[in-house]
């Protein structure tokens, strides 16, 4: 961490914290890491720095520690949990920040069932994001007040409103907000009423600093100020001048290649090839709507279709983890899933092959393994912020492994060099990038593998949060009034 913020308190707010809560029969808790992007990455950091990280209470176990007397850290990072109450809770996260927000920004409003009438709209923005938003900043609030200019990380889309809200209490903080998921066209937003669009931006605005994944996420964010202006004007405390900034997320490749020299992972790196002839398409992926799940088992079937040579020598090995399934967008896009594979595996299976084959369950080792044993992985999310899955597996995999890489995910444009691209939704090219890449020579394989593994390496998730941190102390000291600009040669907004 840079000097001049090392002797300050650094708070993160966001909606998942870095630990994942369970219960015993008599009722004792006890915790581990938490899965998904976010909780990976900012949880390897937080066990060397000294955060204060604010989440909110997802599940029955985090409730009960959000009550136990008991402190819960990570490492060297203290972890508080809000309790909202369960109304406001389901409408925050399973109507309007999921599946709303989530599929207008991963361009997919046409699989929104609900809400989508402004009444639903106005309900789960009323009842649900703006009071979940409002405890949680005063949570924050509450912890911060008495500090010194304290540095405040916000995280993601959950909490659009928190910068705003924390700034009119904590006037002199120190405030980012990082959107992890990609950032749609201006024209996305008309999904919403105009006023809800207005105060989302008018709420990040507010943050000294706010970061993207890539610079495309950044241009689409201006281009969205500038198509509602009324947000940027709205100001009822204080002016700040707003830097727009794209900071891509990187994973920790010492970490992962420790986790992965597990004996279980080893074990089950035995499993998922079962002999050295074998050829292994592999992914991994939460099973949601923007991964593009049904379009790869399609297009794998494709390939199977065109070359006879290859049934009963290449296997699909999906590891897919259950996402938000109570939520009936995700567990349509299961059921889909879930069909594809079976339509492939019906059409082409004989004795004891099957083409596909998924492991639906939460386990970390087994991804590690699929993604070192891939010959070639599968990456063909209709939308990304990044996709972290695209950089581990270019750190770990042992077998000089290809990508084929959804040209909309965020990884693409540090990875694409070295990567087959794809248009997520073009299942016949999908199939020929599949094929190309399983018939690929070693020469071929290794240069690519050995370009993506030096791209990944080249950052490092300190680097990302340091680059973040002094950017923001940077900001915090600009001179009041109000601007709107992007690093590395860009304009700022209109």
């Amino acid at each position: 961490m840079i000097a001049s913020l090392e002797s300050r308190p650094v708070f993160v707010l966001s909606q998942r914290g870095p630990l994942a809560f369970g219960a015993d029969t008599s009722g004792t808790l006890s915790a581990c890491p938490a899965g998904g992007g976010l909780a990976s990455a900012f949880g390897t950091l937080s066990k060397k720095r000294p955060f204060r990280w604010i989440a909110a209470a997802v599940s029955p176990q985090d409730r009960l520690a959000a009550h136990s007397p008991r402190s819960w850290q990570t490492g060297l990072t203290q972890v508080s949990l809000v309790d909202l109450p369960p109304a406001v809770s389901r409408l925050h996260y399973a109507r309007f920040s999921n599946p709303l927000l989530w599929l207008l920004q991963h361009d997919l409003p046409d699989r929104l069932i609900a809400p989508r009438s402004p009444g639903e709209i106005e309900q789960a923005w009323e009842g649900g994001y703006r009071p979940a938003n409002e405890a949680m900043a005063h949570h924050l609030v509450q912890m911060a007040r008495g500090e010194d200019r304290p540095v405040v990380l916000v995280q993601d889309y959950h909490l659009y409103l928190a910068p705003a809200l924390i700034r009119r209490a904590l006037p002199d903080a120190l405030i980012a907000h990082f959107v992890h998921i990609p950032w749609p066209d201006p024209q996305a937003w008309a999904l919403l009423p105009p006023h809800i669009v207005e105060e989302i931006l008018g709420g990040l605005a507010q943050a000294a600093l706010i970061g993207f994944q890539t610079a495309g996420d950044a241009d689409r964010f201006l281009a969205t100020c500038r198509e509602y202006p009324g947000s940027m004007c709205r100001r009822t405390f204080g002016e700040w001048e707003a830097l727009v900034r794209h900071y891509p997320i990187a994973v920790d490749a010492v970490e992962l290649r420790a986790s992965a020299g597990s004996a279980e992972t080893a074990r089950l790196r035995r499993s998922v090839r079962r002999n050295e002839a074998e050829l292994i398409v592999g992914r991994v992926d939460r099973l949601d709507p923007s991964k593009n799940v049904p379009r790869g088992f399609e297009a794998f079937g494709l390939m199977l279709a065109r070359n006879p040579s290859l049934r009963g020598r290449v296997r699909f090995v999906a590891h897919l983890v259950p996402s938000r399934s109570e939520i009936p967008e995700y567990d349509a896009e299961r059921t889909d899933a879930f069909a594809a594979a079976d339509r492939v595996n019906r059409a082409f299976g004989s004795g004891e092959w099957r083409p596909i084959e998924i492991h639906y369950e939460e386990n970390r080792a087994l991804a590690l393994a699929i993604m070192s044993e891939s010959d070639v992985c599968l990456v063909n999310s209709v939308a990304d912020g990044m996709n972290l899955v695209a950089k581990e597996m270019a750190v770990l995999n042992s077998r000089d492994g290809a990508l084929v890489l959804s040209r909309r995910a965020g990884a693409w444009d540090e990875l694409g060099p070295w990567a087959l691209g794809v248009n997520p939704m073009d299942v016949p090219a999908t199939a020929l990038a599949l094929e190309r890449a399983l018939s690929m020579l070693p020469e071929e394989r290794r240069h690519r593998a050995d370009g993506l593994r030096r791209a990944v390496e080249a950052s490092s998730l300190d680097h990302w949060l340091d680059q973040q941190l002094a950017d923001l102390y940077s900001a915090g000291r600009g001179a009041p009034g109000w601007s709107v600009g992007r690093q590395r040669g860009s304009r700022p907004a209109a």
